[in-house]
């Protein structure tokens, strides 16, 4: 059960927190991007 939790835990991290710093990373790149072949 403890390992159970603990990955049930971390999935809902990947989640909450691995899809948003995608998202952000890949922003972040267009923006860098865009700025460097302006």
């Amino acid at each position: 059960m403890l390992i159970y939790g603990f990955s049930n835990g971390f999935y809902r991290w990947n989640i909450f927190v691995g899809v948003p710093t995608s998202e952000v990373l890949g922003q972040a790149l267009n923006i860098l991007h865009n700025f460097k072949y302006e």
